[in-house]
């Protein structure tokens, strides 16, 4: 894999910023958009209850493409009852899963620091029946989001898997579906009781609102190959996606809440 000099980087960083700016309107006119820089120091202690999880035991198999500007994960096949679910925290209901996926670097901002890959597991209220159907209602998305930071050595397996599979679908457009385990918990940070929670959106066009947002303060690792193989891939005109992180967005009137847990 050829290295990329710094001012090339540069230039591939910039290419996404630039499509920004002709997302749709409420991309650029929203009051609720996401991302946005998360801090301790302004946000609300509140004593939310713990997060609680079903079905992220070992995934067998998934589907994974590539769209044109990230990896996509989809659970193929598998029946509503069984498919992975998430509560508590600052949620009144119970949220499905719909797909995972990743920007890099991290749209999130933690304390001043930006980390170098988040995941974004992407969720919707299960009385609207689809993803599609939640999309635009008030508290109808959940993301639940994971900031990563690049290491010689992880306690996990899923991203080599994941990137071993990207392989095969490094051109945008492309689909394929891996019959290698993943597990789902072990995307968590170690210590998963601290998160921040906020009213967003999408980070994506069309950027959504009315998404509730929970952010594991604690970051998890990702290692150096698993990194550089993940995110090689390229976009419908052929373009290597140098980054696919939103800027940061204003926050506005919104309050951020945090579990702390002492």
């Amino acid at each position: 894999m050829p290295e990329l000099h710094d001012n090339q980087e540069e230039k591939l960083k910039n290419i996404y910023k630039k499509t920004q700016r002709g997302w749709p309107r409420l991309c650029l006119a929203g009051k609720l958009q996401s991302p946005i820089e998360l801090t301790n120091k302004f946000a609300y202690h509140v004593p939310f209850p713990a997060i609680t999880l079903k079905n992220f035991h070992k995934i067998e198999k998934f589907q994974i493409f590539n769209p044109s500007d990230t990896i996509v994960i989809k659970l193929p096949n598998v029946c509503y009852c069984k498919r992975p679910k998430l509560s508590g925290a600052c949620l009144n209901k119970e949220f499905t899963l719909e797909n995972i996926h990743f920007h890099w670097p991290s749209e999130h901002v933690i304390d001043g620091i930006r980390y170098d890959f988040e995941t974004h597991f992407v969720f919707f209220d299960g009385r609207f029946g689809s993803f599609q159907s939640a999309l635009g209602r008030p508290n109808g998305i959940t993301v639940m989001a994971i900031l990563f930071m690049k290491t010689n050595f992880t306690r996990s397996n899923n991203f080599k898997t994941l990137a071993n599979a990207a392989k095969l679908v490094s051109k945008a457009g492309r689909s394929s579906v891996c019959d290698k385990p993943i597990d789902l918990y072990q995307f968590l940070p170690y210590d998963h009781t601290t998160f921040y929670c906020y009213q967003g959106s999408l980070s994506t066009p069309g950027c959504f609102e009315h998404v509730n947002w929970i952010v594991f303060k604690n970051t998890s690792n990702i290692s150096i190959w698993d990194f550089k193989n993940l995110t090689t891939i390229y976009s419908r005109i052929g373009q290597l996606i140098g980054s696919n992180n939103r800027q940061l967005q204003k926050l506005n009137d919104r309050i951020v809440s945090i579990r702390d847990v002492v």
